[in-house]
């Protein structure tokens, strides 16, 4: 007797159906040989110093990523090398009013800066083409990128730090009137956009 085959189900797939499956499946199980990833750096703080001012001082630099990116390994350990396509970095007060008896910086100047060559003088951030006066008591989001600078966009090798000559960050400083000594002024917060690829 013959069996019916009416309850059998059959698969519909044809050639190209499978072939794209198949590179479908290629892609998922490989890496990218270019992978982008924002990565955020550890808190840290500006303060004024035993003097009531706050010194010139870095907001972000490029070469931090590779220490100070908690989340870099994750990356690091599967491609070859890197470098930091942009920047972003957020300042928020510790006393967003006056209060009695703090006084925190009420000028404080803030520049881009390349090939590692931060300025370090208040007048030297306030001459930045690009340079802000901010209050300490106020927020601010910065941002900086490598266009205009060919050495930032040089390649670094995941197993080290991006070689101060093609970093790339942002600097600040306070003005010459004293305010309160050893103060907290700014919490800061930089993330990266990293760009890795793997070996050719």
């Amino acid at each position: 007797m013959k069996k019916s085959s009416a309850n059998r189900s059959k698969p519909r797939t044809s050639r190209g159906d499978q072939k794209f499956d198949i590179t479908r499946l290629d892609r998922l199980a490989s890496k990218s040989a270019r992978f982008f990833r924002r990565m955020a750096q550890t808190y840290f703080t500006i303060s004024t110093s035993v003097s009531g001012f706050v010194s010139p001082t870095q907001l972000a630099n490029s070469g931090s990523v590779y220490a100070n990116a908690p989340d870099f390994s994750s990356c690091g350990n599967l491609y070859s090398s890197y470098r930091v396509v942009a920047m972003e970095c957020h300042v928020e007060p510790f006393f967003p009013v006056n209060t009695t008896g703090v006084t925190v910086p009420a000028a404080l100047a803030v520049c881009s800066f390349q090939a590692g060559a931060a300025p370090n003088t208040y007048q030297n951030i306030l001459d930045g083409s690009d340079s802000r006066l901010c209050s300490g008591y106020k927020a601010y989001t910065f941002a900086v990128d490598f266009r205009g600078d060919p050495n930032a966009r040089l390649w670094t090798v995941t197993t080290s730090a991006i070689t101060s000559a093609n970093t790339y960050g942002l600097a600040v400083a306070g003005s010459s009137t004293a305010s309160t000594v050893s103060t907290l002024v700014w919490a800061v917060a930089v993330w990266s956009i990293v760009e890795f690829q793997t070996s050719a």
